[in-house]
């Protein structure tokens, strides 16, 4: 008799239940499957299996002649781990087993199964740069420490505990990952006893009855014989059914004679077909990038804290290898422990595109992927790398309850170079991602050889695909806010007007252009003064050259200079503020031109680092002040020093033009004009660096 008729003759003498038009059967793609033999109705029950034919962790204490070993385990360790022992045991006993006729249809441990514990040299180097490559070599390590915990117990027993090697340990463990229920779904907390089978004193299996224990409240693996051999699709309607003895699974949809009696594990990924089951779907809708953020710096965990919570755990987590400090602190002021930052919750995820339904209903369509808690967390890091307070914008304060963010409020109350900042810092870890993954493709062969491979090149393909789209979409975000020469703005966001709106995205070449309509006098005297210097001021030369980010560093600090020289005024809170203005001033700038606009909006992120020095008059009052912001890195020093030579260069042939203003300075050209090209830089495909003014 095959073993698939034995599996289903045990199912049935033990009240189990299965559907007259479905039977085990074989395939070869998907190994044992349930298999219609004639059409099956919708809301059909197809199969049902009573709690006391599982094979768990909690068969292992059930009352029996070895318990005693299983206790001791049970004290040292985890009952997933329990359960891979005892099935490890059922299986090199399995003549004897009760679950004999469920085993001999598992996959051997010989011929094991396709996730990557099973994967040779050449099938792991299709995982090279993704996170599942990472996640195997996590997962390796925990269960080898938990193999090694189990054997160091085993050998106190009256067991062959030699028997018990890594390599069926690695294969119990797949059975669960790929086979396996979770108990906090089936066992129900008001139910105080269950029936399992185990062996009596004279070497019989009977029913017992147990009462789970306290551990038994976290969530563990159970095995449902038959049950797990409906394989996975995520299109089926499936339903599953629970009472006090028996688990069941009815289809919503038909199914048609000789067809695959399918079930539908949820809406799993790509990544976690691949490392639990050891398959992939193409095109899988939920596939999904994972995100973890590391710990946060504590001024933003502290708003955090109150803001969302969740973020944060008290209890350990050793699974992940982000967080190199224990899961709680210690508050400096109470000396109580504080819940700390925790990887596994702060892990977000970007979506494929066929999954993006708009989740989350922001102002920015693409952002719509993305929960408002990493909105918020990221709009803090802009924030902090320009050394500037977090806002206390309740906009901004999400909390986890919450799932939009105005972005158009927040847009006209900070500046668009906000959401250009959050889009920078977006596709910085998209690009490193990608780049980690796609640094291995020469090395590649051109074809899969297997259908391990051919699995891990569908979930590559896919991370490459949704990584490349995320990075495509978040560029088009900066494009909202890029402002063409000719003055014609790609105004793709309604709510907020772009045009002259403070953070309007500017190549070299249309900021020098508004420089020229509002300020003609000034813009004539830098594009002489780069003549002189530099041979030229035709911009494409210089660009060409490798001169476009210093000369917009060059070009930031004199437009400081300039719209502060028209107002005298010694406020530090707006440069541009014109109402000291002197009559016989410059004749030729607007108190509300592009430039002025730009300069005050810019100001109020950058300017309180720079006022300590560059505001003074007097250069020698300000020698012995340590009190400028930030202190300047040597590399910039060195990039200061080499522009501020041609500046000085400038003023001998201009001199007198706001190239020999005495607020040039080191501390003007690299907390001013080189932090703004870090920060608002970027470098767009086919317009060169464009800076968020």
């Amino acid at each position: 008799m095959a073993v698939t008729a034995e599996l289903e003759q045990w199912l049935k003498a033990y009240g189990g239940y299965l559907h007259p038009a479905v039977k085990l059967d074989h395939d070869a793609s998907t190994g044992v499957c349930l298999r219609a033999t004639a059409a099956i109705a919708p809301e059909t029950r197809v199969c049902t299996v009573p709690f006391s034919l599982s094979l768990s962790y909690l068969n292992a204490l059930a009352p029996g002649p070895d318990v005693t070993i299983w206790e001791k385990l049970s004290a040292s360790l985890e009952p997933e781990v329990i359960g891979r022992f005892f099935l490890i045991h059922q299986y090199l006993n399995s003549e004897d087993s009760f679950w004999k006729s469920y085993i001999a249809t598992l996959p051997s441990p010989s011929a094991g199964f396709h996730t990557p514990f099973y994967f040779t040299d050449e099938d792991i180097v299709w995982l090279q740069g993704t996170d599942v490559e990472q996640a195997f070599k996590t997962r390796a390590v925990d269960w080898r420490q938990k193999w090694v915990a189990g054997i160091e117990i085993l050998k106190t027993a009256d067991l062959s505990w030699q028997q018990y090697t890594w390599e069926l340990f690695v294969w119990a463990a797949t059975v669960y990952t790929s086979r396996s229920f979770a108990s906090n779904t089936l066992l129900r907390p008001h139910y105080t006893d269950y029936s399992m089978h185990r062996k009596d004193g004279f070497g019989a299996w009977q029913l017992c009855s147990l009462r789970p224990p306290e551990s038994a409240k976290e969530p563990f693996a159970m095995l449902f014989p038959v049950m797990d051999a409906s394989n996975h699709s995520h299109s089926v309607k499936a339903e599953r059914s629970l009472d006090e003895t028996t688990f069941g699974l009815s289809l919503r949809n038909e199914v048609k004679a000789g067809d695959q009696v399918w079930n539908n594990y949820g809406p799993k990924p790509n990544d976690e077909l691949l490392m639990g089951y050891g398959f992939c779907i193409p095109g899988n809708p939920f596939d999904r990038v994972a995100m973890t953020l590391k710990a946060l710096p504590p001024v933003i965990e502290a708003r955090l804290r109150h803001t969302n919570p969740q973020l944060f755990s008290l209890r350990p987590n050793n699974t992940s290898s982000n967080l190199s400090q224990n899961l709680s602190t210690e508050s400096p002021s109470s000396g109580t422990s504080l819940p700390a930052w925790d990887p596994t919750a702060a892990t977000f995820y970007l979506p494929g595109p066929q999954y993006r339904k708009g989740h989350y209903s922001h102002d920015m369509p693409f952002w719509r992927s993305f929960s408002s808690s990493l909105i918020e967390i990221l709009f803090y890091l802009v924030f902090l790398e320009r050394g500037i307070e977090l806002p206390n914008d309740a906009a901004f304060m999400t909390g986890p309850e919450h799932k939009k963010i105005n972005v158009g409020l927040y847009c006209r109350a900070y500046g668009c170079r906000y959401i250009m900042g959050v889009s920078r810092i977006m596709i910085r870890q998209l690009t490193s991602r990608l780049t980690r993954i796609t640094q291995f493709d020469d090395t590649l062969p051109a074809q899969p050889q297997n259908e391990r491979q051919g699995n891990a090149k569908i979930y590559r393909d896919r991370q490459v695909e949704i990584l490349k789209t995320g990075i495509s979409e978040l560029t088009n975000v900066i494009h909202y806010f890029y402002r063409r020469g000719d003055d014609e703005a790609l105004i793709l966001l309604p709510t907020i007007a772009l045009n002259r709106f403070p953070g309007t995205t500017c190549t070299l070449s249309s900021a020098l252009s508004a420089h020229r309509l509002a300020s003609p006098t000034h813009h004539r005297a830098f594009t002489t003064g780069l003549r002189h210097v530099l041979g030229t001021a035709e911009l494409a030369a210089l660009c060409g050259a490798g001169w476009e980010a210093d000369i917009w560093t060059l070009w930031l600090c004199w437009i400081w200079i300039e719209v502060a020289s028209r107002s005298r005024a010694t406020s530090a809170t707006e440069v541009g503020n014109n109402d000291d203005r002197d009559e016989d001033d410059d004749d030729d700038e607007d108190e509300d031109d592009d430039v002025a606009i730009w300069v005050n909006s810019l100001s109020k992120t950058y300017l309180p680092s720079v006022l300590a020095r560059v505001r003074a008059l007097d250069d020698d009052e300000d020698d012995d002040d340590d009190t400028a912001a930030g202190a300047v890195e040597e590399e910039t020093a060195a990039k200061a020093e080499e522009l501020l030579a041609l500046v000085r260069e400038a003023a001998q042939r201009r001199p007198e033009s706001l190239w020999a203003s005495p607020w040039w300075s080191e501390q003007l050209v690299t907390l001013w004009g080189c932090r703004i090209v870090v920060h608002e830089g970027y470098e767009m495909e086919g317009a060169g660096l464009v800076v968020c003014l």
